[in-house]
């Protein structure tokens, strides 16, 4: 169990120095964002789709190699409302932060913090309702791969 709570920190850890220069000492993108700024903002955004995107994939929603970030949101917003985990409301900012991710990561957009701020707060809150619809088994079998614990930090800001 150590070991699983371990990974976890370190992953925890590790995803922040490498997408969150305004909180750690770390550095994005070979040292290209400066703290607050848009990069810092991309940054955040990143971090909160990755962590969303591993809540959506313990309960079986896996974004396919060729599609985007918001197909991906359009999917499984549908799928979450029509198991009954999601309400409209959470529906509609789960496609939000999907087309938001796909804007900035596409192009050079990057979020004003007045539009970042609810968005990371919707993630955050799917991503716990994903957790909490899972049956205890499945949260026990979550917390224990090792795929999800151990797998590194993104290495490119931009998806591939």
């Amino acid at each position: 169990m150590f070991l699983v709570r371990g990974g976890q920190a370190l992953r925890w850890r590790r995803r922040r120095l490498h997408l969150l220069p305004d909180k750690f000492a770390g550095t994005f993108a070979a040292g290209t964002a400066t703290a607050g700024g848009p990069e810092a903002a991309f940054g955040r955004l990143l971090l909160s789709w990755e962590e969303l995107s591993e809540d959506l994939g313990c309960t079986g929603l896996r974004r396919g190699p060729s599609e985007t970030p918001a197909e991906f949101a359009c999917r499984a917003a549908e799928t979450m409302r029509l198991d009954g985990t999601l309400t409209n409301n959470e529906q509609k900012a789960l496609v939000e932060i999907g087309e938001a991710f796909s804007r900035a990561a596409y192009s050079d957009w990057r979020p004003p913090s007045s539009e970042l701020n609810p968005l990371l707060e919707s993630a955050h809150a799917i991503g716990r309702r994903a957790r909490t619809s899972l049956p205890w088994r499945g949260r026990v079998l979550h917390c224990l791969d090792p795929r999800t614990t151990w797998r590194p930090v993104l290495s490119s800001p931009r998806p591939g």
